[in-house]
C-alpha cells in the first residue's frame, strides 16, 4: 500500500503528518509518535529449464495480464524466499521444484510508483513429470519453451534479461 493511503494513526486515530529522515519518508503521529513506514514487497521467481526449455507461464492477473513470465509471487508474512517459491511455483504451474541457486536481485516492476518492492530470481529444477504441468491460480497457460519457441509478450524486463542469458549459456 502506498505511504499516500496512510492518513490516519492506527493507534489512535490522529491525522499523520509526512517526515524525512535520512532520506527516508514515512508519517508519524503527532499524538503517540507512532511511525508509518513504506516497506518495500518482496517477490520470486523461478526460472526452471528442463531438457533445453524453460518453462513459462501466461499471467492470468494484473500487472501485465497476457504476458509470459516466469512463476513466482508474493512472500507471506513469516515466509522464507525458498518457501513461497516452492509454494507459488506449486501453485501455479502444479510442479514442485528444488531451488538451486540465486540469479539476481530485480526492481519491482509494473506495481505502478506506489508499491516498492525487489524480485528474487532463482534458478531451479523440475523435480515433478515436467509434463504434468498445468496452468493454475495466476496463470492462464503453462508451457515448457526452446530456444526458437519463446512466446510473446514478456511481462517484464528482468524475465526477457533472465532468458536472454539461458539463451546465451546454450
Amino acid at each position: 500500500m502506498s505511504l499516500q493511503n496512510f492518513r490516519y494513526c492506527p493507534r489512535c486515530q490522529v491525522a499523520l503528518v509526512t517526515k524525512e529522515q535520512d532520506q527516508t519518508t514515512y508519517k508519524q503521529c503527532p499524538h503517540c509518535g507512532h511511525r508509518q513506514y513504506q516497506e518495500p514487497k518482496v517477490s520470486v521467481v523461478a526460472r526452471i529449464a528442463h531438457r533445453n526449455k524453460l518453462l513459462l507461464i501466461q499471467r492470468a492477473v494484473n500487472p501485465r495480464l497476457g504476458h509470459w513470465g516466469f512463476p513466482g509471487g508474493f512472500l507471506n508474512v513469516n515466509e522464507m524466499p525458498e518457501a513461497a517459491l516452492k509454494r507459488e511455483v506449486r501453485e501455479e504451474t502444479s510442479l514442485t521444484i528444488s531451488v538451486k541457486a540465486l540469479l539476481e536481485i530485480f526492481p519491482m516492476e509494473g506495481r505502478g510508483p506506489g508499491i516498492p518492492g525487489i524480485v528474487l530470481a532463482y534458478d531451479c529444477a523440475c523435480l515433478s513429470n515436467p509434463e504434468s504441468a498445468r496452468a493454475a491460480d495466476d496463470a492462464k497457460q503453462v508451457r515448457w519453451c526452446g530456444p526458437g519457441q519463446i512466446p510473446v509478450p514478456i511481462a517484464f524486463s528482468s524475465t526477457q534479461y533472465m532468458i536472454q542469458q539461458w539463451l546465451r549459456q546454450g
